[in-house]
């Protein structure tokens, strides 16, 4: 038993209700829809605030005048600039509609037409600067046109006020036409000459560097110093590669001569590559000699002249390897040492390139700043030379520059009040706010709320929605199953819905019904669902499997000592009792055990399945909440059926959530949903048929 279902420990996948993909059209406009007076009541508010503050704004007055910039009879004189003729034009426009913005211009006018007396700058801090703010100046490369504009609350003062303006403007040119521009010819060339010479004299100190320090390039990678550094860093890493491989070598030459030991020293110089490998004939021929000393020694005894002879052969033969061995010795010091020299030598090499790459760098930083004194001067020359070129244009131009194309003229409507755009907009944020308002809603909605939101959130069939009816009572011990007239009517429809229902497997039918919290209503569904399809006359049997907090018995006022528990706990004498409800038995859970779920999985469950499939037409299961308990599952995965019962305006989406997720795996076997108190409205057509047969 403990093997019918994994149950989920952790976070499952989780059903399509609980996706979190983006909203859909369709689904937002059926959100909406739903949250039709909300939204409709948002987005009237704030049309309606926005409108209203919109409508608030202080209406301005714009006044317009058109200047245009004239180049007069005399030639323009463009000098040595180097600048188009097009960029000088419009930099002259730019001129102009600086001098207009001028503060001398702008308060002169702010005095001659009173416009500071009128409320929009009477109590400003900065009045000049609020005319400024107010007033707009354009210019365009396409033309010699400046379009002035400026704005105020009255519509009369701001066609002063700009005539004002142009008025304080033109003095301003006068005054300076009659101004001696000599002086400023005169100063700005003596500056070009003074520039020019010192331009010159950088220039050249940076080429007397360059070739004095013999610097060819500026980069210091790319230098002769740094080059030859990197060479001789590449030399000093390869011998040191080199040394250390000779000093390992070196260091057990030096072990192998420690040994006191004569024949062990020779063995163990021998066993040195490099020492075995020069020493190889004459280690061949002491060898040969050992060779025949042995077979003399077979024969011959060891005072015998000829064996005499060949150990003095054997003798000189060690010498002769003692010798080649010493001398391989001395050879791997020697080139040891002379490694140790290359490596000081290098070093030294590397100390004195060292120095000359400081001091390249030290030269470099000299040069760039020589460099950047030249492109000083050199910037600081091609500014002169644009300011003479000015001067020199300006020199040229007739006296009279800038003549009135169009003189100010007022807009009788305000500029900043467009009652047709304000409503448009308000309309459209009105709009945004009230899906906005919806969307919020949806979200910080935590409860199951209607039946269109229930279909939604679980996506099953509808079974049945039992109406919200006050005062229910309890069936008791011979309850009236058909009062309230309503309620008797919702669960002959669920009967009605269950018994077209197809369900696998022969026999009697066993259905679970369960909830997703504790107070949606599960008992009383189940209870009365069972007195329902008995008064159809099926056979049924109740079982209440809520071994935490058994209802039932309080359903039908029964107290049972003997129930599901002892069944499940191997009593065989524990009897399925009747009930006050014809062709009815009920099984009640009898003494709640300690530990539930332990018997749920045991084998008593299967066996009182089985048997009532052979004894009753229909059996209903209560169970615990499955959002807090797990033994429902169990039960889940022996039924043919669940029936999921959702209770309206009191289910947390949250405990739903977690509900059907774990019902992931059995998602063939939900039936669908009981909506519990609906509070949807029920037709009148209804009410009255339903009066008129109690009257009957």
């Amino acid at each position: 038993m403990n093997d019918l279902i994994a149950i989920p420990e952790g976070p499952a996948l989780s059903m399509a209700p609980v996706t979190t993909s983006p909203l859909s059209v369709a689904e937002l406009l059926a959100m909406c829809w739903r949250r039709r007076y909300l939204a409709l009541m948002v987005a009237g508010a704030v049309a309606l605030v926005v409108f209203a503050m919109t409508m608030r704004i202080t209406p301005l007055y714009e006044a317009k005048a058109k200047l245009e910039v004239l180049r007069g009879r005399a030639p323009v004189k463009f000098g040595d600039s180097t600048q188009g003729e097009d960029r000088i034009e419009f930099s002259l426009l730019n001129t102009q509609r600086d001098r207009i913005l001028a503060s001398p211009v702008l308060s002169k006018a702010l005095k001659t037409s009173g416009l500071e007396t009128t409320p929009g700058y009477v109590h400003s801090r900065d009045k000049v600067e609020r005319l400024r703010g107010r007033l707009k100046v354009n210019t365009s490369r396409d033309s010699w046109v400046i379009e002035i504009a400026l704005r105020d609350e009255n519509q009369d003062m701001a066609k002063v006020a700009l005539q004002g303006v142009l008025t304080a403007y033109f003095g301003r040119l006068e005054e300076r036409d009659n101004a001696d521009s000599a002086g400023s010819l005169s100063f700005l060339t003596q500056q070009v000459d003074e520039a020019t010479k010192r331009l010159v004299q950088a220039q050249q100190d940076e080429q007397v560097l360059r070739r004095d320090k013999n610097i060819i390039t500026d980069s210091i990678e790319d230098s002769t110093p740094a080059k030859r550094l990197k060479q001789l860093n590449d030399e000093r890493l390869n011998l040191d590669r080199d040394f250390t491989v000779r000093q390992a070598l070196l260091d057990q030459v030096t072990q192998a001569q420690a040994v006191t030991d004569p024949t062990a020293r020779r063995r163990a110089l021998l066993r040195i590559e490099a020492i075995n490998k020069p020493a190889l004939v004459q280690l061949q021929a002491v060898y040969d000699a050992e060779a025949t000393t042995a077979r003399l020694a077979q024969s011959l005894g060891p005072k015998h002249p000829q064996m005499r002879e060949q150990q003095g052969t054997l003798e000189a033969k060690r010498h002769q390897l003692d010798d080649a061995i010493d001398l391989a010795a001395s050879s791997i010091l020697a080139a040891n040492q002379e490694l140790a020299l290359r490596g000081k030598l290098i070093d030294d090499r590397i100390a004195i390139e060292t120095k000359n790459l400081g001091a390249f760098r030290s030269d470099l930083i000299q040069l760039r700043q020589l460099s950047q004194v030249s492109s000083t001067q050199q910037k600081l020359l091609d500014e002169l030379q644009r300011r003479l070129a000015e001067e020199q244009v300006v020199a040229h131009l007739d006296s009279r520059q800038v003549a009135v194309n169009d003189p100010p003229e007022v807009d009788a409507i305000p500029v900043n009040r467009r009652p047709s755009l304000f409503a448009a907009a308000a309309l459209f944020l009105g709009l945004v706010a009230g899906i906005v308002a919806v969307i919020v809603r949806e979200s910080l909605e935590r409860l199951v709320n209607g039946l269109t939101h229930a279909g939604e959130l679980t996506q099953l069939p509808l079974l049945v929605a039992v109406p919200a009816v006050d005062d229910v009572p309890a069936l008791g011990s011979a309850g009236d199953p058909i009062s309230p007239p309503e309620i008797a009517e919702a669960y002959r429809t669920l009967r009605a819905a269950l018994r077209l229902i197809a369900l696998p497997g022969r026999g009697g039918r066993c259905l679970v019904v369960t909830s997703a919290q504790q107070g949606d209503g599960k008992s009383t569904v189940a209870s009365r669902l069972a007195v329902s399809l008995a008064a159809a006359g099926h056979h049924v049997l109740l079982v209440d499997a809520d071994l935490r907090h058994p209802a039932l018995d309080a359903q039908f006022g029964i107290r049972s000592e003997d129930g599901l528990t002892s069944l499940l706990a191997g009593e065989k004498s524990v009897e399925i009792k009747g009930s006050p409800y014809p062709r009815m038995d009920y099984l009640g859970v009898g003494l709640k055990p300690l530990n539930p779920g332990e018997l749920l999985h045991g084998t008593g469950l299967t066996s009182l399945i089985s048997q009532a499939r052979q004894d009753y037409d229909y059996v209903i299961f209560d169970t615990p909440p499955l959002s807090l308990f797990s033994d429902a599952l169990i039960l889940c995965s022996l039924v043919d059926g669940i029936i999921l019962v959702l209770r309206d305006r009191h289910t947390a989406r949250s405990a739903l959530t977690v509900t059907l997720q774990r019902l992931q795996p059995l998602r063939e076997k939900l039936l669908g949903f009981v909506f519990n108190a609906s509070h949807e409205p029920v037709s009148e057509a209804y009410k009255a048929y339903s009066a008129d047969r109690n009257m009957r």
